[in-house]
């Protein structure tokens, strides 16, 4: 992907976000209830951002 930023002249980080975006958009856009998907992923991703935080270094 950095090569294509490149190429392009785009920040990697804004190409690294549309490419993701597009994955989970084509994943759900067939599904019924599409923007509750996204809620709960949403969630979902809130809670691993806070549980990973939450953990610790175990010290032997």
């Amino acid at each position: 992907m950095p090569k294509l930023a490149k190429v392009f002249k785009l920040n990697i980080k804004t190409l690294e976000r549309e490419f993701y975006n597009e994955k989970n958009a084509e994943s759900i856009y067939k599904e019924p209830n599409p923007t509750e998907l996204l809620k709960l992923a949403e969630e979902k991703a809130k809670y691993f951002k806070i549980k990973k935080a939450k953990q610790g270094n175990l010290n032997f």
